[in-house]
């Protein structure tokens, strides 16, 4: 199944007070990031092309510079990561586009480096 036949991930959204019980949850009471990210009810808008990557990765290090909150910033990262993951096994075939797809993935590394 490639990434654009997964199902929707719901992202929960829930009030701060349960926040901290889910890992993905965002708190009703925050702003959500860029609406490429998420969309108006909180969900992950899926990540499918090489450009909604490389997009989407430098809205992923806009955000962590953000004062958007934790489970916000780790619940993008958690997503993004998921997204790329299964496009890398959908293109696994295709050598350029795998090529394309674990430089997006080199680059995810050295960000969550940097984040330690």
């Amino acid at each position: 199944m490639d990434c654009h036949q997964r199902e929707p991930v719901e992202v929960p959204v829930v009030k701060c007070s349960i926040a901290r019980q889910h890992p993905h949850a965002i708190p009703i009471s925050f702003n959500l990031p860029k609406d490429k990210m998420f969309d108006k009810s909180g969900q992950w808008i899926h990540l499918e092309t090489f450009d909604d990557f490389d997009n989407g990765l430098s809205e992923l290090i806009d955000l962590w510079s953000s004062t958007a909150t934790q489970n916000v910033k780790e619940s993008a990262l958690a997503h993004f990561k998921e997204d790329l993951d299964a496009a890398v096994l959908t293109w696994i075939d295709n050598r350029a586009k795998s090529k394309k797809y674990a430089a997006i993935g080199k680059e995810l590394a050295e960000f969550e480096e940097a984040l330690r």
